[in-house]
């Protein structure tokens, strides 16, 4: 499985460095490799290396257990953001799940045929 994560509105330094933080969680935490997406340079202006998405692929489903462990901490320590997951047309914000619902799309996740082959994509919005 893949997943994206990607930030939803105008970037600024301080959400490049929030989703920096995000990375390196990730890393950390989950053991996993996470691609950063940069905002392409604007004509005439140096780049900004403002970070604007994040990807993570091959995750398995351990990895993806970590992965939502590591998105409700982060979560719950950046108040300023909302974490909305999707994947296969489902969509849920993360904050209002608790720890049984998010078991539940877990057991969901896995038990699809497909599952190697799916991408959950994550949205960051400003609250």
């Amino acid at each position: 499985m893949d997943a994206h994560i990607k930030f939803e509105g105008n970037i600024t330094d301080e959400i490049s460095y929030d989703l920096e933080q995000l990375a390196y969680l990730i890393e950390q935490d989950c053991d996993l490799s996470v691609g950063r997406e940069k905002q392409p340079p604007q004509p005439g202006v140096k780049e900004s290396g403002l970070i604007i998405g994040l990807t993570i692929a091959g995750v398995v489903l351990s990895g993806i257990q970590a992965l939502f462990s590591a998105l409700s901490y982060w979560d719950s320590k950046q108040e300023k953001y909302s974490l909305l997951i999707s994947f296969d047309n489902k969509r849920f914000l993360l904050e209002n799940m608790d720890r049984l619902e998010t078991n539940q799309v877990l057991a969901e996740i896995a038990k699809r045929p497909n599952f190697v082959n799916e991408k959950i994509k994550i949205k960051i919005v400003k609250k």
